[in-house]
């Protein structure tokens, strides 16, 4: 009979314990929750930065210092992925002499180099958020923004007044990188 009472003892205590850490694991989660959102707050675009932030498994347990690295990640990988579709851009386009295809490939070559290096850029960025520096992260950051504006501008400037394929993948690029300094500069 004690036995059974000391079983019984046992099962509820293990049985409390799991309802615990479940409780707290939630409490865990809801903070994160209240830190994305305060932290988005301050940004350009609170609605897209909750989302990107709320989609990164790690996020409900970062800090800002955390949230930024994780938007700043989100950055460079949009920027890398513009960099594919500008690869594949370039090799389907014509290669003639006539005017209109020579200077869309020569725009594409620039943008395919700017977002390039606008990939670099994030990755310092990423660097400097690490090493606690984080005026030159956003320097950093805002340097890859300026060069998917070159590459944009390119467009614009050439002869026959392209328009250019790559507009909504810069302003999303754009958002990001906005985003990603608005919640450097919270860390300043």
């Amino acid at each position: 009979m004690d036995i059974t009472k000391y079983s019984s003892f046992v099962v509820l205590s293990l049985l409390i314990i799991c309802l615990l850490s479940n409780q707290r694991w939630v409490l865990v989660s809801g903070e994160g929750n209240d830190l994305i959102d305060s932290t988005c707050k301050t940004t350009d675009d609170p609605n897209l930065c909750m989302k990107i932030l709320r989609s990164d498994p790690h996020s409900s347990s970062a800090d800002v210092k955390g949230l930024a690295h994780i938007m700043l990640e989100a950055a460079s990988a949009y920027c890398n992925e513009t960099s594919g579709q500008i690869k594949k851009m370039l090799n389907e386009t014509k290669i003639s002499d006539r005017p209109v295809d020579k200077f869309m490939r020569d725009c594409l070559r620039l943008c395919l180099e700017e977002y390039n290096i606008g990939v670099n850029n994030i990755q310092d960025a990423i660097q400097r958020l690490e090493l606690n520096d984080y005026y030159k992260g956003i320097i950093d950051t805002q340097a890859s923004v300026n060069g998917a504006i070159t590459c944009e501008e390119g467009f614009s400037q050439s002869p026959v007044k392209l328009k250019s394929p790559l507009t909504d993948r810069y302003y999303h690029f754009d958002k990001l990188c906005e985003i990603s300094m608005d919640i450097l500069t919270e860390l300043r």
